[in-house]
């Protein structure tokens, strides 16, 4: 009875403390992703193009400098979403999509020419390889 007792006193001294330890606690709920259309260029570009971002990607251990000429958000919301947060994290996005497509990316040689669509993954930094990737 005694040993009932103590731990019907403790639960009710540690319920405010508990309680207290969940107030205010907001879970994490991803935000929606984020569709664009990016054109640019893999480290330089042409002379006299003019270049709106430039950006890092990358994935495992790789990395690339990749000089958007032009990129517009597919769908409403605010454009500016995809820079955002550059220069917070290195690479500004890690690439995620089919093996392939990212493997030719990366290997692509400086002056090539991609386009196609991406998928920003918001508040993780990374960017999804749409299928109509073209590296030229």
């Amino acid at each position: 009875m005694k040993r009932l007792l103590g731990a019907a006193l403790a639960a009710l001294l540690l319920a405010p403390v508990t309680a207290g330890a969940f107030a205010g606690t907001h879970f994490f709920v991803p935000a929606p992703p984020v569709i664009y259309m990016i054109d640019g260029f893999l480290d330089q570009a042409p002379t006299g193009t003019s270049v709106e971002e430039r950006v890092t990607i990358g994935r495992g251990g790789q990395s690339r400098t990749f000089l958007i000429t032009s990129y517009h958000r597919l769908g409403s919301g605010d454009p500016w979403v995809l820079t955002r947060d550059l220069g917070l994290y290195r690479p500004d996005f890690i690439l995620q999509g089919q093996s392939r497509a990212i493997a030719r990316l990366l290997s692509a040689p400086p002056g090539t020419r991609v386009s196609g669509t991406f998928q920003l993954l918001r508040g993780t930094h990374t960017l999804v390889v749409g299928p109509d990737l073209k590296i030229d």
